[in-house]
Order: structure tokens, then sequence, then C-alpha cells
């Protein structure tokens, strides 16, 4: 790991250890106990023919490590946080997920609310 990865890597543990909470990430029946910090989306709206239609987005920061059983995530995995459960979705045509870091030492999954 380079200086820059080990930085980055002690700066997710701390914020982690701030602001992190324990969610459960699922795929099919697999799921994993892991420590996320959500963060925030920009609101999507729509007004079509006089209905509003409103997504509850949700960024969730995890280390890519924490998720090596499973691989990549994939568009259909869900988190479930203490307030709901959140899908990874695809959002304005981008992929569910993207790095955070240039190291590639954090994930940033992109999700909606699934009730």
């Amino acid at each position: 790991m380079t200086a820059f990865g080990a930085a980055i890597s002690a700066a997710f543990t701390a914020a982690r250890g701030v602001a992190g909470r324990s969610v459960v990430y699922r795929r099919g029946t697999t799921s994993l106990p892991i420590t996320a910090c959500p963060g925030s989306s920009p609101f999507a709206a729509a007004n079509i023919a006089e209905i509003s239609l409103h997504a509850n987005a949700r960024n969730y920061y995890i280390a890519a490590a924490d998720l090596s059983a499973f691989g990549e995530p994939e568009a259909g995995d869900e988190i479930a946080d203490g307030d709901g459960t959140y899908r990874l979705a695809e959002m304005d045509g981008l992929p569910p997920w993207s790095w955070a870091d240039s190291e590639h030492l954090v994930l940033r999954l992109h999700t909606k609310r699934f009730e």
C-alpha cells in the first residue's frame, strides 16, 4: 500500500469510528454485517402530469475489503439500515457504485430506499 493509501485507510477508519453505523449487506440469501458511513445523494424528484415522484436516495461509504466475500457490488444488492432497506441501483444511467478514492480502498454505494 502506498503512503497515500495508508493515509486514506487511516482517515476512513477514523470516519467509521465517528460516523459509521452497523448495517447488513445482503445479496440474495447471503448477508454480512458491516460498518458503513451514510452519505447524501441529490434528491430526485419529477413532476409528470401533475403527479410528483420522489426517490429517497442515500450513499453508503464502506471499506472495499469489507465486501471481499461478495466481489464487486451489484445492482439489486441491499443494505438493511435502522430506518429501512436500501437497494443498490443505477442513478441517471450511472453504475450502482463507484470508488470514493483514487487508491480503490473505499466504495461509494448508490442506493434507493426500498419498502
